[in-house]
């Protein structure tokens, strides 16, 4: 189980399709409204292939990188690396309740070993 003070770490490839760059893209900082779509899109991602436990929600972006693939079925094809801190919320992975209606648990609501 992971506690509040646990920081997941998660890479995740997220590819924007765009023309190609006549540069290096440029480099993305983790209040970028770029970062913040990736990385909801990769809690969702973490969510949504999970079968056990409880749902994460983002706490934090602790790093990004972009790194240029250069084409890939003729579209320009940058890989984003997240480091993310995400918490477990009360809501079960199998709740159908929106993400964003379920809370942060507490340390205490945390199972100790």
């Amino acid at each position: 189980l992971i506690s509040q003070l646990d920081v997941l770490t998660f890479t995740f490839h997220f590819c924007c399709l765009q023309s190609a760059p006549a540069a290096p893209p440029p480099p993305l900082g983790c209040d970028d409204p770029e970062t913040e779509a990736a990385a909801e899109l990769a809690v969702n991602y973490i969510n949504g292939h999970s079968h056990h436990g409880y749902k994460f929600a983002l706490n934090r972006i602790e790093q990004v990188r972009v790194l240029p693939q250069g084409l890939v079925y003729k579209c320009s094809m940058p890989i984003l690396f997240l480091e993310l801190d995400l918490l477990e919320t009360t809501c079960h992975i199998l709740n159908p309740t929106p993400l964003v209606n379920c809370s942060v648990r507490t340390f205490e609501q945390h199972v100790s070993i």
